[in-house]
């Protein structure tokens, strides 16, 4: 299975290739700024409001960068499907 993974990934074409990069880009800096938000509410306590909108920020983050892994895999699929 592993192994699969890793033959289509480096059969992917570079266009997908870079636009998952920007993707992953993206969503490391959404990660970044919801940490900020998390080290924030653990330090100073301020508002509970900011310890949620820093822990949706993480999740989507990681959510979104799945989708972009996923999504990568399939445009290549339909691509080759097209040639």
């Amino acid at each position: 299975m592993i192994k699969k993974v890793l033959i289509e990934l480096k059969e992917l074409d570079n266009s997908i290739i870079k636009i998952m990069n920007n993707g992953f880009a993206f969503c490391f800096g959404i990660g970044i700024i919801g940490i900020v938000l998390l080290l924030t509410y653990n330090t100073y306590s301020v508002s509970y409001d900011i310890y949620k909108a820093g822990f949706i920020l993480v999740k989507t983050s990681i959510i979104f960068a799945a989708q972009f892994f996923a999504c990568g895999f399939v445009a290549n699929k339909l691509r080759k499907g097209k040639d």
